[in-house]
């Protein structure tokens, strides 16, 4: 069916600026079976913010203090979304 909506709880979504930070211990070289440097348009494929507008209202759950997926990736994402169009929300946790 058709996806109406999409609600994320301290999603990674930049797997390029993820890859980058070197967040999760090679979780997504792993994941992507690959180095960003070596297949760059898969991670963009793969990529929630290279693929905006997602043209679906989005919830994005993060908590303030998330010292494995810093919530500044969430502010940048929904900010992004904003100024495509996207109706997109960013609930911050306390901790």
């Amino acid at each position: 069916g058709k996806l109406r909506g999409a609600i994320a709880l301290a999603a990674v979504t930049d797997l390029e600026e993820g890859w980058r930070r070197k967040m999760g211990n090679g979780a997504f070289e792993a994941f992507m079976g690959c180095p960003l440097t070596a297949c760059p348009e898969s991670y963009r494929k793969a990529s929630p913010a290279a693929r905006l507008p997602a043209r679906v209202p989005m919830i994005l759950i993060h908590g303030e203090k998330d010292k494995i997926v810093p919530i500044d990736l969430a502010e940048a994402f929904v900010k992004q979304a904003k100024e495509k169009g996207d109706d997109a929300k960013l609930i911050r946790l306390p901790d």
